[in-house]
């Protein structure tokens, strides 16, 4: 809506006037566009993808996907494994992405083939995206750039792993969508790459992005399409939504990002079972755990027997100290990697917590379990669930709500996390993630406030106001 106000006086005699006028500046006007890279698609012609395995490896232009199969398998401990690296090249600048964008969102799309092209296309398994930081080409393979060159298959060596440098945010995950499984023939699906995207904007090296299993025990391949596909629609995509509106800020809070060391999680009521029982009279209940020493843990619930309930709380210091209107919050989890059943049906809640909790707080401090922090008001209620984890998935969730309340003055006292009726307990990375990058991250994107101008006149006055044009949302 655009409001136009034309030349205009005010006078009073003998009175003292005030005149308020409220508007939205257009610094907090955001303009959102998207843009999207398709090899073939509206001229553009800069995907370069290629799958990776041990000695070899198959450019993915080479490959016509909807008749031929096209697989990403394997996992890190798999001699048989099958990355996938894909770059999209010339996508900033010109008709692209322009300079100085802020990434509201980004995403990979990738298509499962037909059972036509494989009978095994489909997978019930999940597959993580990483930002590559270094090249690739039609020579590269699991062993040569991507390992040790020994022509022999070594654990988390060869493959493109982060321990070993050649990748490093953790950015999205494929996986079906709730309810749903398994990623289907014929079906497109997508997984986040915004903090990729919004790397090579601020200016770092577009080197591409890399698609692997983090599963130990993922036999369970994926068919995709690929970039030589002879439908143009079904090949890889990647899908951008940015503003340049000029104040639109990016915070982002991670213990070991950019030197900040804010983060203070707990797990609560950490068991270990002593006696190797079901039997709870043998186990030894700690109470609570800093978290910070340990780079991944279980969260649990209760079931009366062997499992207890075991939330996990966590706070991101100095985001209170934020100014401005929050446009969007996401909190995000890696599950973890070590365990072969790290994956959870779920749910476990996220609440925001309502009062302080620190390193020594142990499950006796609070009253009990979900229902009953609830009852207490010592959590507020929840504002999302996650359910159907996979193992070592990326998870994200929209904590909006939650940090507005607090840059309108609650306190920050962190989130919970907490089981609500399962005893599927679900493994994550803390703060003390031996690889930071798996840290827990807080995600906030803000905008200015917006402003009132408030004008005083004393006595005769008259004023003079130019005319004006303000963008309204």
């Amino acid at each position: 809506m655009t409001r136009r106000f034309r030349p205009y006086f005010l006078s009073s005699a003998l009175s003292i006037c005030a005149v308020l006028v409220a508007a939205e500046t257009a610094d907090a006007q955001i303009t959102v566009e998207s843009v999207m890279f398709q090899h073939g698609a509206d001229g553009y012609s800069g995907t370069f993808d290629r799958r990776i395995s041990l000695t070899s490896g198959q450019d993915g232009a080479t490959v016509d996907s909807t008749a031929t199969s096209f697989f990403i398998d394997g996992d890190p401990e798999d001699a048989a494994r099958d990355d996938y690296l894909i770059r999209f090249d010339d996508i900033l600048g010109g008709a692209g992405i322009p300079a100085g964008a802020i990434i509201l969102d980004a995403q990979l799309t990738l298509r499962t083939q037909s059972s036509d092209a494989s009978s095994s296309a489909d997978t019930t398994e999940s597959f993580n995206v990483y930002r590559l930081t270094q090249g690739f080409d039609s020579n590269s393979t699991l062993d040569s750039d991507f390992g040790d060159g020994d022509g022999l298959f070594t654990n988390y060596v060869d493959g493109v792993e982060p321990e070993q440098g050649e990748a490093d945010f953790i950015l999205g995950t494929f996986d079906h969508p709730i309810g749903e499984s398994p990623m289907d023939f014929d079906k497109s699906y997508s997984a986040s790459v915004t903090r990729a995207v919004q790397s090579w904007v601020d200016g770092d090296t577009n080197y591409g992005l890399a698609v692997v299993s983090d599963h130990r025990d993922n036999d369970n391949g994926w068919g995709v399409h690929s970039t030589g596909s002879s439908e143009v629609s079904y090949r890889p995509k990647l899908t951008v939504t940015y503003t340049t509106s000029p104040n639109v800020q990016v915070h982002e809070f991670q213990d070991g990002l950019g030197g900040y060391d804010g983060t203070t999680d707990v797990m609560l009521n950490l068991v270990t079972d002593t006696g190797g029982t079901p039997e709870r009279d043998d186990d030894t209940v700690l109470g609570g755990i800093d978290a910070s020493t340990e780079s991944e843990l279980f969260l649990d619930g209760n079931n009366d027997g062997d499992s207890y309930d075991t939330p996990y709380l966590i706070k991101f210091a100095d985001v209170e100290a934020l100014t401005g209107r929050v446009y969007k919050a996401e909190l995000l989890i890696a599950t973890g990697f070590s365990s072969g059943v790290s994956d959870s049906g779920g749910p476990y809640t996220v609440h925001q917590m309502l009062t302080p909790f620190d390193t020594t707080s142990v499950y006796s401090d609070y009253s009990g379990d979900v229902d009953d922090m609830l009852a207490a008001n010592e959590i507020a209620p929840e504002v999302g669930r996650f359910v159907e984890i996979d193992e070592a998935e990326y998870m994200s969730m929209d904590v909006t709500s939650v940090v507005d309340n607090w840059l309108s003055g609650d306190p920050n006292y962190g989130f919970y996390i907490g089981s609500d009726g399962t005893s599927d307990g679900w493994q994550i990375f803390t703060s003390g993630a031996v690889d930071p990058d798996l840290a827990p991250m807080l995600r906030i994107y803000t905008v200015p406030e917006p402003t009132t101008f408030v004008l005083g006149v004393l006595g005769i006055a008259v004023i003079g106001m130019r005319r004006k044009v303000f963008s309204g949302r």
